[in-house]
C-alpha cells in the first residue's frame, strides 16, 4: 500500500467499509491534502477500508484496485464484523 513516509497505516476493524458522504472526494497518494490526487470518488460509493493513519483522520481505501487515502471527515466508516 501507498503510505506517507512518516506514517505507518494501522489496520482498521476487520471488514471495515467506508461510504463517501461528500458530493465528490479526492483519493490521494498519501494522507495529506497536498498529496497528488489519484482518482475522484462520489457520494454513496462504498469501498473497503484497509488502513488508517495514527490520528485516525485519514483512511486508506482500496478503490477497485487503486490504493489511496481520503480524509476521514468525508467518509462514514462501518465495521461489518
Amino acid at each position: 500500500p501507498i503510505t506517507d513516509p512518516g506514517t505507518n497505516p494501522s489496520p482498521p476493524p476487520v471488514g471495515a467499509v467506508g461510504t463517501v458522504t461528500a458530493y465528490y472526494l479526492n483519493v490521494r497518494s498519501a494522507p495529506n491534502a497536498f498529496a497528488p490526487r489519484l482518482i475522484v470518488i462520489s457520494r454513496g460509493q462504498t469501498y473497503p477500508v484497509i488502513g488508517r493513519n495514527a490520528a485516525g483522520t485519514w483512511v486508506q481505501l482500496n478503490v477497485n484496485g487503486t490504493i489511496g487515502w481520503v480524509n476521514r471527515g468525508w467518509m462514514s466508516v462501518t465495521a461489518l464484523s
